[in-house]
């Protein structure tokens, strides 16, 4: 699927997700579909440049244990985060969002596998 993206000769859509549990293509999927695109059709900021690539030992999820990340600040509450992939950034999308213009929308992902 992700090929098929990045070669753009996609436009049957989701139906392509072969496995729509795996948190990598769900957020990759959802990174191509956004609006407005953090990405340009030129090649300024390439789609390439904002998906994440698995390595073959992310796949399997049937032995995943469960972590928890815990985030704190001074003054501000606690937060636990438990999925596999935690979205950092501007938008009200992310998991953490942070309000500050020198964050970008989707400034970064943590990896929690």
């Amino acid at each position: 699927m992700l090929c098929l993206i990045l070669l753009g000769r996609t436009s049957e859509g989701f139906s392509l997700l072969r496995d729509k549990t795996n948190p990598f293509l769900l957020y990759n999927w959802s990174v191509y579909k956004e609006l407005p695109p953090s990405w340009d059709r030129e090649g300024r900021v390439t789609l390439k440049s904002k998906l994440i690539f698995q390595e073959f030992r992310h796949g399997n999820d049937r032995k995943r244990k469960p972590n928890i990340i815990t985030i704190e600040q001074d003054g501000a509450d606690r937060l636990e985060f438990e999925e596999p992939i935690i979205c950092v950034g501007r938008s009200a999308k992310n998991d953490l969002v942070f309000e500050q213009m020198s964050v970008s929308r989707r400034h970064c992902v943590l990896i929690n596998w």
